[in-house]
């Protein structure tokens, strides 16, 4: 072997011993999980603020409970902060209520234009109690609506947040009914409450459909005003039984996702990828095709490492409570507790869908209350082909009641909310400890803040998984580059010795 030969191996030799040493090293860093962070906005002076989270940080979350979100201060120190959702080992679940409320019709017409639907001639009166009396008789007034006109709902004597409203119609009626809901406190300012709404009794070849329930998203108000958005298409109302929850929390509005189109579909079944991490309240399914009528039921795929059983609340790190829809999802769409998943997807309800078409109207099947759980993928199975549900697969909607918490404005703002820090612990503090002043039977008054985190937001420092203090992370680091150079080190000099027995044996054989 030429001397020229000889250094092109020992270098080879070298490079390929230093480049392995460099790979050891890398592999000994643990990867950086993003963080990200976004700003808060106060409103008010404080200093105890209510923060509800938007559910679209679940995806980058670290955790599904939540426990990676700490709140900072303008300096980056955290600041205390506690979850307003009880636990359920700290808590009573959800008191689930029903009432049949008094029904009073409008003696005005709100298709009359002239008539101005804060100034309607009423035909009842208010009792010292607050709750209301028929004018004319002293008694609950006859339901018997005047043409088209609106019905005034005596809510006064109700409990706790409404969940929905179960209509009753008179036997004649059938067709659809659109309206819109507003709640009141004094029968002078009105608010909305949601959008429009449809009632429906629809009858062809013996076959019914009705849909006479009405979401109430959570309201609370003494009354409730019903009004008909077309007056020739209005009914008279038998009943009206409206169902609440009671609770301390106050129940967020719904967060509802994009449209979620179907990742692949089956003969008998289209699966939907559903968002990481993300607990489904409310599920919307939305038709491609008018007049379209299918009996389906909905699946979801488990997550890894989940018992199986959705309604323990052990399923998932985000279980520490049931939703308060949770009860009307109980209460619309009973299914077997002891259902075992097959190929890891487990029932959840069963409903019949349909988007159909009467005169200018349209109706469709009403939205599905769900239990909260989390899932990978969700799938609509039909009970025959997939096709009944049209050429075109219809897309879902999911919807979340996003989680509150309080934090403690300690140090100066701009406060920031942070989350994807993957820490074995929570940061939040018992509410009874952060708020001195708290008490199981009443609702603590705070300050609102909120946070968009629909804009950009800037992932900040990478925290490492199993993070430690700093001066630990320090030593340890020093610690492997010092390993590591001593063990560079002795290749090279293990290199150095092979060289010099190398050129030995070459300067002996020539001088031979």
């Amino acid at each position: 072997m030429t001397s020229r030969n000889l250094f092109s191996v020992l270098g080879c030799m070298a490079v390929s011993f230093a480049t392995q040493a460099a790979n050891i090293a890398a592999a000994d860093v643990p990867k950086p999980k993003p963080v990200q962070q976004a700003t808060i906005a106060l409103s008010g002076d404080g200093p105890f603020y209510q923060l509800s989270l938007p559910t679209t940080i679940y995806p980058s979350a670290a955790h599904t409970d939540l426990r990676d979100v700490r709140i900072l201060n303008a300096s980056g120190a955290a600041v205390p902060y506690a979850w307003l959702q009880q636990a359920q080992q700290d808590a009573t679940a959800p008191e689930f209520i029903s009432n049949k409320l008094p029904v009073f019709p409008l003696k005005t017409a709100v298709a009359d234009q002239s008539a101005s639907r804060n100034d309607v001639q009423l035909s009842f009166t208010q009792k010292p109690d607050g709750s209301l009396i028929s004018i004319s008789t002293g008694k609950l007034a006859a339901q018997t609506p005047a043409s088209g006109g609106d019905w005034i709902i005596d809510a006064s004597q109700v409990q706790g947040q409404f969940l929905q409203a179960r209509v009753s119609l008179a036997d004649n009626a059938e067709g659809l009914f659109p309206l819109t809901l507003e709640a009141s406190d004094d029968l002078h300012q009105w608010r909305s409450i949601g959008g429009e709404q449809q009632l429906a009794i629809l009858k062809q070849q013996g076959a019914a459909i009705e849909r006479l329930t009405l979401d109430l998203y959570g309201a609370h108000a003494r009354f409730v005003r019903l009004h008909w958005l077309d007056s020739a298409r209005s009914a008279a109302i038998r009943s009206f039984t409206l169902d609440s929850v009671k609770q301390l929390e106050t129940l967020s509005p719904l967060q509802w996702s994009s449209r979620i189109s179907a990742i692949s579909c089956e003969i008998h079944y289209c699966d939907y990828l559903l968002p990481k991490n993300t607990p489904i309240d409310n599920l919307r399914i939305r038709l491609a095709e008018i007049n379209t009528l299918a009996d389906v039921q909905i699946l979801g795929e488990l997550p890894a490492n989940t018992s199986g059983n959705p309604d323990d609340t052990s399923y998932g790190e985000h279980r520490l409570y049931h939703s308060p829809l949770y009860a009307l999802h109980a209460l619309r769409h009973k299914r077997q507790a002891d259902a075992a998943p097959v190929d890891n997807f487990i029932g959840l309800t069963q409903s019949v869908l349909y988007r159909l078409k009467q005169g200018e109207y349209e109706v469709e099947s009403e939205n599905l209350p769900m239990n909260g759980g989390i899932y990978t993928r969700l799938r609509l199975q039909t009970a025959g082909a997939i096709s009944l549900l049209g050429a075109t697969p219809p897309t879902i909607e999911i919807a979340s009641i996003p989680r509150n918490l309080a934090f403690l404005a300690r140090g100066n703002p701009p406060f920031s909310l942070q989350w994807g820090v993957d820490q074995k612990d929570s940061s939040a503090l018992p509410l009874a400890t952060l708020l001195p002043a708290y008490r199981k039977d009443q609702v603590f008054k705070m300050d609102a803040a909120s946070v968009n985190i629909s804009a950009a937001t800037a992932p900040v420092e990478s925290v490492a998984e199993n993070s430690q203090p700093p001066a630990t992370k320090e030593n340890k680091s020093a610690s492997n580059k010092i390993w590591l150079w001593a063990a560079l080190a002795a290749g090279l000099l293990l290199l150095g010795g092979m060289a010099w027995s190398l050129f030995r044996t070459m300067s002996k054989e020539s001088g031979n």
